[in-house]
């Protein structure tokens, strides 16, 4: 949940663990785009699927996601986050001294669309999924703060509330939910491990996107 940079030293803290890793390029997945074709990249996703940077409602999402779905070669479960990431030219890096309460944090490197992702390494791995989509959803939906940090305080903000529906939906495409449960497959604990998230995300999903009721 998105914090003010101003007198946080663990926010600090976060942000250096991240930038330094990030410049010092001991996490480097390859050489990534220049910053102006990650810019230019975000910019051409936002007009194209329909993001309104600021914006507090994601109208369509589904089809928004649908297409960086089709653009990242996506059509099974389970959803490959880091992959999405990568097409956006955003590292995705494990840390282990992040406290406890501290999920993950994105960080912009600049003012051109350069960003990183960090994430809690002691978490279980469908949470660790779900924070990569979460962050990716700050970034995709235009929430421009230089850092932010995603911890329990400010969870029912709008940004975060926005960013969490995006990670749901990233996650759980409806499409491809709607392909098993075409074949009957209605069992949450099976659908929660198909997609790889927990199986409270799962039900969450089910009920909000009011899918169950077709079914």
């Amino acid at each position: 949940m998105p914090r003010s940079e101003r007198g946080r030293p663990s926010f600090e803290r976060c942000r250096r663990f991240v930038s330094v890793s990030f410049i010092e390029g001991r996490h480097r997945r390859g050489a990534p785009q220049g910053c102006s074709e990650v810019h230019r990249l975000r910019e051409e996703t936002n007009r194209g699927f329909g993001f309104q940077p600021g914006s507090q409602r994601m109208e369509g999402q589904s089809e928004k996601i649908r297409g960086i779905l089709k653009q990242a070669g996506i059509t099974v479960p389970p959803v490959d986050v880091t992959k999405v990431a990568e097409l956006f030219s955003i590292p995705v890096i494990p840390y282990p001294d992040f406290p406890e309460d501290i999920s993950g944090t994105i960080v912009r490197l600049d003012d051109n669309g350069k960003a990183v992702i960090g994430i809690n390494q002691k978490h279980a791995a469908v949470r660790q999924r779900f924070t990569v989509a979460h962050e990716l959803g700050h970034y995709l939906c235009g929430h421009d703060d230089r850092t932010i940090v995603d911890d329990r305080l400010d969870k029912d903000s709008p940004k975060e509330t926005e960013a969490n529906r995006f990670a749901a939906e990233l996650l759980m495409p409806r499409d491809l939910l709607v392909v098993d449960l075409k074949k009957g497959r209605f069992d949450i604990p099976a659908l929660a491990q198909r997609y790889q998230v927990s199986e409270q995300a799962m039900s969450v999903r089910l009920l909000q996107s009011g899918l169950l009721k077709k079914f």
